[in-house]
């Protein structure tokens, strides 16, 4: 015969934490990629938000099981002030995706706006100009998205980080390649693609990165051999080139 006490169901305070966990993930793990648009509707019907505000342990606890679901930053983003989860979920996320449009003249506007081309390079690559930019206009950068990278320390935790660059001329030249029509033409000068590289820095630190490049007519590349439809040998090794240098720049956790 059982004793009463020790029959009973046991508490939720006395459950170990990784039990306490795997109970929450039950909730809060969601099938498939968490964007600028669905974040906050799956967090609703999670009941995400109301978690949060139970007690500071279930705080923290929701945070780490939310932050296990695939998250995916875009930009161009029609709010760039959100391409990210707010700092404290960012330092949570372990599963990152960074799809950015990117301007594929290599070398030019790498940290200057241009009308025509409002995201560029300037938001994965940190260069000492792009730096002393930052330092100058952090006030009114500070609630609109900071178009450098400073966002890119806020994720502390990465286990898997998917990096995908899309090289296009312009925003039409952007949506065009989403919609399968056009590419860039030729070959581009490896000089010319370390060059654009040289000096710059970025803030990621993960275990597991992929780089893929895409956007190029002599073909798309990416580390982990599956760049999609458009994978090709490219005799000079062009989005080869542009994927190792910016993987170079990423720091691999042990």
């Amino acid at each position: 015969m059982c004793d009463e006490a020790s029959s009973a169901p046991a508490s939720w305070n006395s459950l170990p934490e990784e039990l306490k966990l795997a109970t929450l993930g039950h909730r809060l793990h969601i099938d498939g990629t968490l964007t600028a648009i669905t974040h906050p509707i799956r967090a609703k019907m999670a009941s995400y938000e109301a978690l949060l505000l139970t007690s500071k342990e279930m705080n923290r606890l929701a945070k780490i099981s939310w932050g296990e679901n695939q998250f995916l930053l875009g930009w161009p983003s029609a709010g760039l002030q959100y391409p990210r989860p707010p700092t404290s979920l960012a330092e949570q996320v372990r599963n990152l995706t960074i799809e950015i449009f990117v301007d594929g003249r290599l070398g030019w506007n790498r940290t200057n706006e241009d009308p025509r081309f409002p995201y560029s390079w300037n938001v994965l690559l940190d260069t000492e100009k792009s730096s002393r930019l930052r330092r100058t206009i952090r006030k009114e950068l500070r609630g609109n998205g900071n178009p450098a990278v400073a966002w890119q320390s806020e994720f502390l935790a990465l286990k898997e980080l998917t990096v995908e660059i899309i090289l296009a001329w312009d925003l039409d030249d952007y949506h065009n390649h989403r919609n399968k029509i056009g590419r860039i033409c030729g070959c581009m000068d490896k000089e010319k693609i370390e060059e654009h590289f040289e000096g710059c820095r970025t803030y990621l630190s993960t275990r597991k990165l992929t780089v893929k490049v895409r956007g190029l007519r002599c073909g798309d590349y990416s580390t982990d051999g599956d760049a999609g439809p458009n994978t090709k040998a490219c005799p000079n090794g062009c989005a080869e080139k542009i994927a190792t240098c910016f993987t170079d720049l990423v720091e691999i956790k042990d």
